[in-house]
């Protein structure tokens, strides 16, 4: 998970060392990665130009995937095509009919 969420991390390890430079150094390296690396993969190997209009976005994907992760974390509803499901906490998945 740290590798997966490192711009996220990186963000909430300046915001507990109140922005030091060392956790800023680390916030910068991260971005810089995560810039530089999906420009390799999507330009040069993947032969895609339309990654350079696009590589602001990689950020706001970060932020929307950790909401994403941290709503299915703490949550029990599940949505499924047309179904709506309750996960109890015994582990037992029923149907909602209410919803």
């Amino acid at each position: 998970m740290i590798f997966t969420y490192g711009t996220i991390h990186s963000v909430i390890f300046c915001l507990i060392n109140k922005f030091s430079f060392l956790s800023l150094t680390i916030l910068i390296i991260t971005l810089w990665l995560k810039l530089i690396l999906s420009y390799n993969l999507g330009f040069k190997y993947l032969k895609n130009e339309t990654i350079i209009q696009y590589l602001g976005l990689i950020f706001v994907v970060d932020i929307l995937r950790f909401y994403i992760w941290l709503t299915a974390l703490f949550g029990n509803k599940i949505k499924w095509k047309q179904n709506y499901f309750i996960l109890k906490k015994n582990g037992e998945l029923t149907i909602n009919h209410n919803s």
